[in-house]
């Protein structure tokens, strides 16, 4: 994944000639799965855009906040952040538009005023059953001379210096001039709210066919679960160890992206994208001798943000032991020495010394015979030597 740095560890020990190394093809240590969550954009639950209605009138009385304040639509069903929200009026009618404030506030309490002020100051500025789209992408602001007719427009806010008044429960007033300034990045779901007030004395009019919200969203976060193991834990230096990341979300293998392999803040190699499993592995004999903490960070699929959350395991190399390497070599034959040496340590033979005997006693018809010195060397199990 991510996201936020998840990491965990696990020690991975390679030992000296007499120790332990890292990563062994027969080892008998079974590593345990380490789970880390990373976050993961997944383009297949991106949304929109979706339109939501309230089609119930609304009547917008002379100087005073509308009968229907707020009206409210409630949005359910979508994923992912939000990236656009547009607004529709249906059927608005008023003599002088310009006194109509209109305010959307997210189910989060994020707003914008996205009709305000509409002409020159004084003008009336009718409307007869116009549908007002107001969205960021539209090509310029309701200009509002003559009169106002159906069409699509940016956000437009007027107000020359006095702050539009929305009386409770309505909140106050962002400085936001764009959709996408209030509302990108926001949750979606919940209650939407549409104020509308008449700021102005001498006329009424109505919204006859009341008001629909389009939302965009992003795709949605997915949480991923990336395990980590290694095919021998210990190992003996020098031998080739594969380690293998397995990526899922929701129980899926993920089939895009690449995971990093680490060791500590050392990379492994390049990235390896996963397969149709789900699974990135890469081999490595070049371990030295020591404790390892390897990482498997999943960094997404291609263009999307990298994932920090790491998952650890550990494993740990051996060196052969003295013993091993003796029994693969036979003992060189056993010579009397010509003065006596100590044992070394390190050899798996001992040293033959010569052990005299002597001959019976001479009958009264021979000589005195010499003590006489023989020797012969018999191998055993594991190089051992015994003299005889």
């Amino acid at each position: 994944m991510t996201t936020p740095d998840l990491s965990t560890r696990r020690p991975v020990t390679a030992l000296p000639t007499t120790g332990r190394r890292r990563f062994a093809a027969a080892s008998v240590a079974v590593l345990a799965l380490v789970t880390a969550l990373v976050t993961v954009p997944s383009a297949a639950h991106a949304d929109g855009p979706t339109t939501f209605s309230n089609t119930a009138s609304i009547t917008i009385p002379d100087n005073g906040a509308a009968s229907a304040y707020p009206s409210p639509i409630t949005v359910s069903g979508l994923t992912g952040p939000v990236t656009a929200v547009t607004v529709t009026l249906a059927s608005l009618s008023h003599p002088a538009t310009g006194d109509i404030d209109a305010l959307l506030v997210s189910p989060t309490g994020e707003n914008l005023v996205f009709m305000s002020d509409i002409g020159p100051s004084g003008a009336g500025v009718p409307a007869t059953n116009a549908t007002l789209t107001f969205s960021d992408a539209a090509g310029g602001p309701l200009a509002g001379g003559g009169t106002v007719s159906s069409g699509t427009f940016r956000p437009t806010n007027n107000d020359s210096g006095t702050a539009d008044a929305f009386p409770g429960p309505a909140p106050t007033p962002s400085a936001q001039t764009t959709f996408a300034g209030a509302f990108a990045g926001i949750a979606a779901n919940g209650a939407w709210s549409l104020y509308l007030v008449d700021d102005a004395a001498g006329d009424s009019g109505s919204i006859a066919g009341g008001w629909s919200l389009t939302i965009t969203t992003a795709a949605a976060a997915v949480a991923t679960s990336t395990a980590l193991t290694s095919s021998a834990n210990p190992s003996t230096t020098g031998s080739s160890v594969t380690f293998t990341a397995t990526v899922t979300a929701n129980g899926s293998a993920v089939t895009s992206g690449a995971v990093q392999f680490s060791d500590g803040a050392t990379l492994l190699g390049s990235p390896v994208t996963v397969n149709a499993s789900g699974v990135a592995t890469l081999s490595t004999s070049g371990l030295a001798e020591g404790t390892h903490s390897i990482g498997a960070a999943y960094g997404g699929a291609p263009g999307s943000s990298r994932a920090a959350a790491r998952s650890r395991s550990a494993s740990t190399t051996r060196r052969p032991s003295t013993a091993a390497r003796s029994a693969t070599r036979a003992c060189s034959p056993c010579r009397p020495p010509a003065r006596r040496l100590p044992t070394p340590r390190t050899s798996p033979c001992r040293v033959c010394r010569p052990r005299s005997r002597r001959s019976p006693r001479p009958s009264a018809a021979s000589a005195t015979a010499r003590p006489s010195t023989s020797t012969s060397c018999s191998s055993v199990l594991l190089g051992r030597t015994s003299c005889s």
